[in-house]
């Protein structure tokens, strides 16, 4: 069954990139040849909308070999259930909410995507806090995994919408959707509600996590445990090179204490046998004392 679930995972992996490839070839074709402040007829995107796709594929694609990446470099094994989840979230943020207009012909689409990527943040915290478990470094009770894991998420959320800001404001985007689809900017209450809803749907999501992580590890359910990350194994071969390698260091070890004490044993035998010696020729003299002359 885990082999099943590893080749659908690269199969995903392979489609969701292949997709990312196509937005960002034909968002950056349609922002070269849109005119400027025209809309296209056929999807009613701006060149604005057209270079937030291509970033926003960029971005993905960059973080699609993440999972990877941490594997080979923190020798984790991430299981291929949250890689999907991840690939997916991927696909349905940068493919169908930026190039599929996704965000605009569902209203509900970009509240969805927030709640599911908090969840995912918070899961993440959880391995952190799992790995210093394994590693040993701490043992933490479930309350204070729990309210880690919910800070987690909603930091990572604020620190998102700083990125969107920032990139509104310099790229000209509409990433906090401010603006409407035609491009009509948004007044007051209007325009704040696309970020205050993101951070109440981060809030929502990052509750349940932490609620079905804390239920989890209170009550050893395995609830949670089939998102973790978790330490891989140490190979059979890696398993007898520590082995010999301890043996012969013990070996080491052993021998240059043999050798200390047989010098230290040595050390003391020719002392004592000195100070022997010493004492026998001090009993002669003493009792054949030397004869004194005089003149």
């Amino acid at each position: 069954m885990s082999n099943k679930i590893k080749i659908l995972e690269r199969i995903i992996f392979w489609l969701v990139f292949a997709c990312l490839m196509f937005t960002i070839l034909f968002s950056i074709y349609m922002a070269i040849t849109l005119p400027p402040y025209s809309v296209d007829p056929y999807e009613g995107k701006s060149k604005a909308d057209y270079i937030l796709a291509a970033v926003m594929s960029i971005s993905a694609i960059l973080v699609l070999f993440a999972p990877s990446i941490l594997e080979r470099k923190l020798k984790i094994k991430i299981p291929s259930l949250m890689t999907i989840f991840f690939i997916l979230f991927l696909f349905a943020s940068a493919y169908l909410g930026e190039l599929r207009n996704y965000y605009y012909k569902l209203p509900f689409w970009d509240n969805l995507l927030h709640f599911f990527s908090s969840m995912m943040m918070g899961a993440l915290s959880f391995s952190i806090i799992n790995g210093f478990n394994q590693y040993r470094i701490t043992k933490l009770s479930p309350l204070y995994v729990a309210i880690f894991s919910f800070s987690f998420a909603m930091t990572i959320g604020a620190v998102w919408e700083i990125i969107e800001f920032t990139m509104d404001g310099i790229a000209g985007l509409n990433s906090q959707k401010y603006a409407t689809e035609t491009g009509t900017l948004l007044v007051g209450r209007e325009a704040l509600e696309d970020t205050m809803f993101d951070i109440l749907i981060n809030t929502a999501g990052a509750i349940v996590m932490s609620t079905i992580g804390y239920i989890s590890l209170k009550h050893k359910k395995s609830f949670i445990t089939k998102l973790l990350a978790i330490k891989k194994p140490i190979s059979q071969n890696k398993i007898y090179t520590y082995k010999v390698e301890s043996l012969e260091i013990k070996q080491f070890i052993i021998k240059n204490i043999k050798l200390k004490i047989n010098k230290k044993l040595k050390i003391n035998k020719i002392y004592s046998s000195n100070k022997q010696n010493s004492q026998s020729l001090n009993k002669k003299d003493n009792q054949h004392p030397k004869e004194v002359t005089t003149r």
